[in-house]
């Protein structure tokens, strides 16, 4: 006769037996854990959903979450049980993504209040175009979720702007020049066959060749196979892989019942460029501010931050970037200009001054070199747009600005 299994009441914390000790549950928390972490890393959103259920993980990996994170989402006031599942979805693929995706939805709750220039605020401008709040800060919130359809390999590569401008050289000078003309990348003729000029082209000029370089030139063949089981071509740049990710979240967002966040997260990057394409959402979000601004908080919070394939980028360097993607029409000169203009305030006065005022002898030159190149050109910026700049520059510098604003593509190599 067979002995009858005993009734094995579960821990809800760790998914284990309650009488197995705390070792024990250490071991079944930590197993469960990376069942659930292995899940995650399938790219496919609603078999994770399933496979989180069917193993019974759900739950138990939602509580360790909440509470591992309790304090960062007790302000956070409208989290239900979705965005709960989300959430932990998201921890579970990817920790930091996960904690970016906290912080640029704290620095844009914290941003969207301060007054700006025009005595308005954010908060106003977007409860003017009756963009419901919440929802705005849900689509912050999730903004990169369709990232859990990413290999991580990809999302978190050690490659720098260097090491894609060094692969791109590689290529045959056929190559490069259809490479070039496919992505519309201006490069001097005199410097076309002189590898070292055309890396030093790309770095000065924030021309990063993980946008248009074929990933094939720098991941392994293994990487290479495993991308191709998930239909990634191995003649993409990683950018227009990475670039998928605001497609998957508005989809990923949808699904989840969430369809006015899904336009303003699927939208976040303008990747698409065509804002039109939104379907059963009301023709207010076509002109909303709302994905620009989470394109700004998205942009700062990750160039701020220490990343495999970059250190954290100096503020005005990123403030250029802003400057650079307003210029290619990807967001709002307006938006952008009170968003850089804002966060220049924040920058110490006498900071600003050494920048614009050094010398060859201070031990910092050609750090400072290059915040002056970008400050120049986003004050260029601001006058080609018609913004007033005088409250930006300490009085004493502002008569040497206006020729130094005129000469500012002198500095260009």
């Amino acid at each position: 006769m067979s002995q009858k299994k005993p009734d094995l009441k579960l821990n809800n914390s760790s998914g284990c037996p309650r009488s197995v000790s705390p070792k024990g549950r250490i071991f079944f928390r930590n197993l469960n854990e990376n069942k659930a972490r292995e899940i995650c890393q399938q790219g496919n959103f609603q078999k994770i959903i399933s496979d989180l259920n069917n193993y019974g993980l759900f739950d138990i990996e939602i509580y360790r979450v909440k509470s591992l994170y309790k304090d960062e989402f007790s302000q956070i006031h409208f989290l239900n049980r979705v965005d709960l599942e989300l959430l932990t979805i998201l921890e579970l693929f990817d920790r930091r993504t996960f904690v970016h995706s906290l912080n640029t939805f704290f620095a844009i709750k914290k941003k969207i209040d301060r007054p700006l220039e025009d005595g308005s605020t954010f908060s106003k401008k977007l409860i003017e175009e009756k963009i419901n709040p919440t929802k705005f800060l849900r689509a912050t919130l999730f903004h990169d979720i369709g990232k859990i359809t990413i290999p991580k390999f990809l999302l978190n590569s050690h490659f720098t702007d260097e090491h894609w401008a060094q692969a791109f050289i590689q290529l045959s000078p056929e190559e490069r020049r259809n490479i070039l003309k496919k992505h519309s990348v201006h490069l001097p003729a005199q410097i076309e066959n002189e590898p070292e000029e055309i890396i030093k082209y790309f770095l000065i000029n924030r021309i990063r060749g993980a946008k248009f370089v074929p990933i094939k030139t720098l991941f392994s063949e293994e990487q290479i196979k495993k991308l191709c089981k998930r239909n990634i071509s191995p003649n993409d740049s990683l950018i227009e892989i990475v670039k998928s990710h605001e497609e998957y979240s508005e989809i990923i967002l949808a699904i989840s019942g969430y369809p006015e966040e899904a336009y303003l997260a699927g939208n976040h990057h303008n990747y698409k460029f065509d804002k039109n394409t939104a379907k059963n959402i009301s023709s207010k979000m076509n002109s909303t501010i709302a994905p620009d601004l989470i394109h700004l908080a998205d942009i700062q919070n990750a160039l701020e931050s220490n990343r495999p394939y970059h250190p954290r980028e100096p503020k005005i360097k990123i403030l250029a970037f802003m400057m650079d993607d307003a210029k290619k029409g990807t967001i709002d000169i307006c938006t952008t200009c009170l968003w850089i203009k804002d966060e220049l305030k924040k920058i110490n006065s006498k900071k600003i001054k050494r920048i614009l005022n050094h010398d060859e002898i201070d031990p910092n030159f050609y750090f400072l070199k290059e915040r002056k190149k970008e400050l120049l050109s986003i004050y260029n910026f601001f006058k080609e747009n018609n913004w007033e700049i005088k409250d930006l520059i300490p009085p004493d510098l502002v008569f040497m600005l206006v020729f130094s604003i005129l000469k500012i593509y002198t500095f260009q190599v």
